[in-house]
């Protein structure tokens, strides 16, 4: 991740994910988180994703679907980290929703 870091001027911060070899990185500015880094799953390319925050994950999630859209994988709970879920349009374009974990 140093080549980002250096490029973008970002600050980096690490933790570890359990049962993965590697930690997630999360790119700062001005100490607050910007963007985060892993590693891809088994049999996917590296690529960049983009996360929209919610209200509702579930209701987005749904909505997307109803109108036409898919989830191309299940939700997702990080407790640290927040819930996710993983919608597609008509098109297949994805993009991924993100809330925060509950306090």
């Amino acid at each position: 991740m140093p080549f980002y870091a250096a490029v973008l001027g970002l600050g980096t911060e690490t933790s570890p994910m359990p049962g993965v070899d590697e930690d997630y990185t999360t790119f700062t500015v001005d100490g607050r988180s910007v963007a985060g880094t892993a590693p891809p799953p088994e049999g996917l390319p590296p690529h960049w994703n983009v996360y929209l925050y919610v209200e509702d994950i579930d209701d987005a999630a749904e909505r997307a679907t109803v109108l036409g859209g898919s989830e191309v994988a299940p939700r997702l709970d990080i407790p640290w980290v927040g819930r996710f879920a993983f919608p597609s349009d008509p098109f297949g374009a994805a993009v991924c929703l993100m809330v925060d974990p509950p306090e």
